[in-house]
């Protein structure tokens, strides 16, 4: 497991970004914009989409809501952003190790 660099700008973007879905979620004012983005991220970074997805179907069991895939693929880019400039240099995909 990588560890994360909680001085970086990826990381605080990061936080923003999950405080400011969860504003969005809690308000039921989810985006759902049909852009492309989200095929384009499963088809670029299938990593940090399916940890997206993992966190979207927690969503789902615990709220029985269902995340929109525009909130999915914003979500996707954060987290490739984690990945990508962990602070230990660990290659993509091995944030999920334990």
């Amino acid at each position: 497991m990588c560890e994360l660099n909680t001085a970086s700008i990826h990381y605080n973007r990061f936080l923003i970004h999950v405080r400011y879905f969860a504003d969005r979620f809690f308000s039921n004012l989810l985006i759902d914009e049909a852009d492309g983005l989200y095929k384009q991220m499963w088809h670029l970074y299938p990593i940090e989409m399916g940890i997206a997805l993992r966190i979207a179907e927690y969503i789902m069991q615990t709220y029985q809501i269902k995340i929109p895939e525009s909130e999915l693929a914003y979500l996707g880019v954060h987290i490739n952003r984690l990945i990508q400039y962990s602070s230990n240099g660990t290659k993509k995909g091995q944030i999920l190790e334990k």
